[in-house]
């Protein structure tokens, strides 16, 4: 098996350099192209990657994984209500846990209501306590691309580009300032063209029960597996085919009790 070095710095207590395998069963997403200007160049995602030029006129060809211009008025206006809803979960203030769920909501243009409030608000607050959790300030690009499961916690400054879908699974925590980044740009100054230029996407799919310290980032078309931990500061361009903890791969075991007992005390 062959390993990657993510040569990042780690914080406690994940305190050594982080190898992560490279997935040798699945086959990179395929590419899709929406809008937006501010991402991580396409060089750092797996090299094997295609992708696909055409300029389609609506949302639904980002959902099909095919080219878009930033210049597509409806990719304009989601964006624009998306910023408006990211700006009012933003600037809430002290909110119940039900108004956060409710302005969280509206980021993601999930029309699902929540279930009937109870008279008391600590029960009402028990009954959401498997929603996820965010800390704002929060940043994301379209909101409809983001799913997020039961018991996630995302902290404060996180920037998601859900050009292309991105899901979380359930009771991952994402650590501050954390950076999920499914839009990238063609390599080709003149194909590239600025802010008019078209964006490729590839979907980033995080499972369950995962931990992303602080400052890590996740590059386009990445899938990091169930359980995984990925130490603070990392970036990561290629997939984590199984759990990892922050240390040498070769010795880890399973053994969660001896990774406590090592670095949680």
């Amino acid at each position: 098996m062959s390993f990657s070095m993510i040569q990042a710095p780690l914080s406690p207590p994940l305190g050594h350099m982080l190898t992560l395998p490279f997935s040798q069963a699945r086959s990179p997403p395929k590419p899709t192209q929406a809008t937006r200007g501010h991402e991580q160049a396409s060089s750092l995602t797996t090299s094997d990657s295609k992708q696909t030029h055409c300029l389609p006129n609506s949302h639904e060809s980002m959902q099909k994984e095919q080219s878009d211009s930033r210049s597509v008025a409806d990719l304009v206006a989601a964006r624009a209500r998306c910023q408006r809803a990211c700006r009012r979960f933003n600037n809430a203030g002290e909110v119940s846990r039900r108004q956060m769920l409710e302005l969280w909501k509206d980021i993601l243009n999930d029309q699902t209501p929540l279930p009937p409030p109870q008279e008391d608000p600590l029960d009402d607050d028990i009954q959401l306590e498997h929603y996820p959790w965010i800390e704002p300030p929060f940043r994301t690009d379209y909101g409809h691309n983001l799913k997020v499961g039961a018991g996630a916690f995302i902290n404060f400054d996180a920037v998601i580009i859900d050009t292309s879908p991105i899901t979380i699974g359930a009771r991952t925590l994402i650590g501050p300032r954390a950076s999920l980044y499914s839009g990238t740009h063609p390599l080709d100054p003149v194909e590239r063209n600025g802010f008019k230029g078209p964006q490729i996407g590839k979907e980033i799919h995080i499972g369950e029960d995962c931990w992303l310290a602080g400052n890590v980032t996740v590059l386009p078309g990445v899938t990091i597996r169930k359980g995984s931990v990925i130490g603070a500061g990392s970036v990561v361009n290629k997939t984590v085919n199984f759990t990892v903890i922050a240390e040498n791969v070769d010795s880890w075991n399973g053994d969660y009790e001896y990774y406590r007992n090592r670095h949680c005390q």
